[in-house]
């Protein structure tokens, strides 16, 4: 139980913070570059991704590498597809495929890469 509890703590709460950061109103000041948020997007999602790995590895150890990423990634992208509708009902928020997108490739991205390498051994049946 207190093993599940170490990998599935974290995972729901950072979806709660993304959530939570998703359904406020965009601070302002200018990006850092043109299209920033993509980056952003990508880079939080690519966390989601490990943490959604390591969540589904503990809880079924059985889990192939393939299986993980695939699970991983599916639901991270459906959770980034589901911020940006509710981003299409926040002020100074839009909903953007291009940053849907992003989320599906950091998810994706993050997945493989834990998977590949850091913990190869334990995840590939």
């Amino acid at each position: 139980m207190t093993r599940l509890f170490l990998y599935w703590a974290p995972l729901a709460a950072y979806m709660a913070f993304i959530f939570a950061v998703s359904t406020k109103p965009m601070p302002e000041g200018a990006p850092l570059f043109w299209q920033a948020d993509k980056l952003f997007h990508f880079i939080a999602y690519f966390v989601m991704g490990v943490l959604w790995v390591r969540a589904i590895k503990a809880a079924r150890p059985s889990t192939t590498a393939g299986e993980g990423i695939a699970i991983s990634a599916i639901i991270s992208f459906l959770f980034g597809i589901s911020m940006e509708v509710c981003q299409y009902f926040v002020p100074e928020r839009s909903a953007e495929v291009l940053d849907a997108v992003a989320n599906g490739a950091g998810a994706a991205a993050g997945s493989l890469i834990y998977v590949s390498s850091c913990f190869k051994k334990r995840i590939v049946s």
